[in-house]
């Protein structure tokens, strides 16, 4: 088994920034995680609030798993809920212990982190770093030959490439003794996603994964749900699920999201996105790359990750270095796209970046 990666942070904690900077955590502009700004309103009353508390949460969160089966117009025995897709990635790699699995890198950490923990061996196939990192999907065939399964991020954290679907189809029905886990977490973020997903599709060696916390901006409520043609899986993945893995008041916010139009808000932050991209092209020493979903990842030239971490640390604004994403040592970072008057301050203290000289060699100095 290949060495695997020690460290699995994740963007998002903006606890331990505020304990740094001596502030509270509302001070923070948190550009490390990757969810919409724009929550929508759908809070419980205090009343509902208090009732929910006092019972155990509904076995397996059927009725929300029923509203979802209606809105995707799918059988609902064919879908499983869960306390966020990390807790499904983390039974996927559970009932596939002892296998081997493929992890196209640079990608989501988890996957490797829960292959890690159950003595599942991980073929890596490396992007085309510094380039598109767009997959050779030739190399990608012949490896999952020798794999029982496959995990493909689309699009990709964190890089925000999108796969065509049918080359990706072509992978799934050429090798039907591997389980493809295709986590669509950020594809709400891509125009026309149903020309993209894989929810209902025919696929017995497919699971998708979806999120709550990305698209309705919800992260704290820790709600996630997959889909699977095949009953079996489903079964299998249900056993290391607990009862009452999701609290009742996710559930009835969930029931409430699932009816939300999102559209609106990603029409707002793909013009935001566009603006951030426009300016920040304009600085020679940054790198940015295209993306599908709402963040963006960036290569310096000239600061490393670090530096230019603690840098925006000291402005309040946390981004996310990418250290920890194999392949992507030394001056990658991603950001994620929030409001406009919050890009426009990132955008603001790049430019002062670039125009600073003195600041750019006391900056190296640290």
């Amino acid at each position: 088994m290949k060495k695997v990666i020690d460290n699995f942070w994740h963007g998002g904690d903006i606890y331990t920034a505020a304990k740094k900077l001596n502030c509270t955590i509302h001070e923070i502009i948190d550009l490390s995680s990757n969810i919409s700004p724009f929550t929508p309103k759908l809070i419980s009353n205090r009343y509902t609030l208090r009732y929910h508390i006092k019972h155990l949460p509904e076995p397996y969160c059927q009725t929300l798993k029923i509203a979802l089966s209606k809105k995707q117009n799918i059988d609902d025995e064919r879908i499983i809920l869960s306390s966020g897709t990390t807790e499904l990635i983390a039974s996927i790699c559970k009932i596939h212990q002892n296998m081997k699995a493929l992890i196209p890198a640079p990608t989501y950490a988890d996957y490797e982190k829960y292959c890690s923990i159950n003595n599942i061996s991980i073929d890596d196939a490396y992007l085309d770093i510094d380039n598109s990192f767009y997959p050779d999907i030739e190399k990608l065939d012949k490896m999952v030959e020798n794999v029982e399964l496959a995990f493909l991020c689309n699009p990709n954290n964190p890089t925000g490439v999108l796969i065509n679907k049918l080359e990706l189809a072509s992978l799934v029905k050429k090798h039907k003794n591997a389980l493809f886990v295709i986590d669509e977490s950020y594809l709400p973020f891509v125009k026309d996603e149903k020309k993209y997903t894989f929810v209902g599709s025919d696929f017995d060696n497919v699971i998708v994964l979806r999120s709550f916390s990305k698209i309705y901006g919800v992260p704290g409520l820790r709600l996630g749900w997959g889909y699977c043609k095949n009953e079996d899986i489903i079964k299998k993945l249900q056993k290391h699920i607990s009862l009452w893995s999701i609290n009742p008041i996710a559930q009835e916010i969930g029931a409430k999201l699932i009816d939300y139009n999102y559209n609106v808000d990603i029409y707002k932050m793909n013009k935001i996105k566009n603006r951030v991209l426009t300016s920040l092209k304009k600085i020679k020493w940054l790198k940015l790359f295209d993306s599908s979903a709402n963040f963006l990842l960036i290569k310096s030239e000239l600061f490393n990750a670090d530096t230019l971490y603690h840098y925006f640390l000291r402005q309040r604004i946390l981004i996310r270095k990418c250290d920890n994403f194999r392949g992507l040592k030394g001056s990658y970072v991603r950001i994620s796209i929030k409001t406009k008057k919050e890009m426009e301050l990132l955008i603001k203290h790049f430019l002062h970046l670039d125009r600073d000289k003195t600041g750019r060699a006391n900056m190296n100095k640290q």
